[in-house]
């Protein structure tokens, strides 16, 4: 029987399973009319027969697409790698799969004919990673009690990074795109090793000349679904201040005194929170990410550079010459805006000649100490 509230409405209440622990819990309703009490009664109830049955006979199909929504629920992948992860699916996983198959019905055999398709190692990796999530997060859900890829070893690709600059390269390039826009590009990305859509969604009023600080809050990001916008960096530990060099001062100074130039000319205003890079096509618009990205290969091709020369490298070749500094991982780690050292030192720090440097006095010291 419905109570009636202070506040004109009816309550009441109704016992819902939690698919979970099993127990029954107590909801409550509320309502203007004894037919609206029922009418939210038999929705609680329905909604939880709905969720047993759809965690009992969950289809992979429905399945992959309830746990991407939880993952970007809680923030494990944003909208770009969302979309990675849909694109794999889409070409590499549910082609070789019967159709409306259960998540309970997946064995082994059908995870290893899936990765048997695929040519390239890194996008098997990549397939058998993805696999492995959704999985692991149906058991976690109780929608099946094992995960199939815990018996499937895990492909392994070599690692390709990204080729280091030596002196000689760098000069090269710089000497290519003087006085144009990619030059001070190019040259932030060896100061600061912003990454590219890093650098794209910088704005003015994140520069502060006088306090030496470049404030990195959001990257420039593109999906099929929302086309080019400004989301979050690539983790939490993204979002960083930048101490800045005196010659990294100068030349954003010098380019920005090129664009109101440049944009005085077109007719367009200056605004201080607008991008410091723009679109070579509408001053208007801030840089693509994918355009340094081209004009890069344009670049690799044209001065007949070493493969895997592109924008990546000069981030990897900032946190190596930090390195060969002497700097302490942890203070790489956090000026490139990785979640760990040793993931920035295995992966971005690369074994230089310099690297030596150093060492045959430290051994000698040490022989003297131990009278060799």
């Amino acid at each position: 029987m419905s109570t009636l509230r202070k506040d004109g409405r009816l309550q009441s209440s109704v016992y819902v399973e939690n698919i979970f622990t099993g127990k029954k819990e107590r909801k409550y309703v509320y309502g203007y009319s004894e037919a609206e009490i029922e009418f939210e009664k038999k929705q609680l109830l329905q909604a939880a027969k709905n969720q047993i049955l759809f965690l009992q006979d969950a289809t992979f199909s429905d399945w992959y697409l309830e746990c991407l929504k939880t993952k970007r629920e809680y923030k494990q992948i944003n909208e770009v790698t969302e979309e990675s992860y849909k694109n794999i699916i889409t070409n590499h996983i549910l082609p070789y799969l019967p159709k409306k198959i259960k998540m309970s019905e997946i064995k082994v055999f059908h995870i290893k004919n899936i990765l048997r398709q695929i040519k390239g190692e890194r996008t098997k990796e990549y397939t058998y990673t993805i696999l492995n999530s959704i999985f692991s997060e149906a058991v976690f859900e109780q929608v099946i009690t094992d995960n199939p890829c815990k018996f499937v070893r895990k492909p392994k690709a070599k690692a390709k990074p990204a080729a280091l600059l030596t002196p000689e390269i760098y000069t090269a390039l710089m000497n290519t795109v003087k006085d144009t826009q990619m030059y001070y590009i190019l040259f932030l990305g060896f100061d600061c090793g912003a990454r590219r859509g890093e650098l794209c969604a910088l704005r003015w009023n994140k520069f502060f000349p006088n306090e030496k600080i470049l404030k990195l809050k959001k990257s420039l990001k593109r999906t099929k679904e929302k086309g080019l916008f400004e989301g979050t960096t690539k983790s939490p530990h993204g979002e960083r201040e930048l101490i800045l060099s005196d010659t990294a001062i100068e030349k954003l100074l010098e380019w920005k005194k090129i664009l109101r130039r440049n944009l005085f000319r077109a007719g367009l205003p200056w605004n201080e929170s607008d991008y410091i890079f723009r679109s070579p096509t509408d001053l208007s618009k801030p840089l693509r990410p994918d355009y340094i990205t081209s004009m890069m290969t344009k670049l690799r091709k044209k001065l007949d550079l070493p493969d895997r020369t592109c924008m990546h490298s000069f981030r990897h070749t900032h946190a190596t010459v930090l390195a060969e500094g002497n700097l302490s991982p942890k203070k790489i780690q956090l000026r490139l805006g990785h979640a760990s050292a040793a993931f920035t030192m295995d992966t971005y720090v690369h074994n230089s000649a310099s690297m030596q440097d150093g060492i045959i006095e430290a051994v000698e010291s040490a022989e003297k100490r131990f009278n060799i």
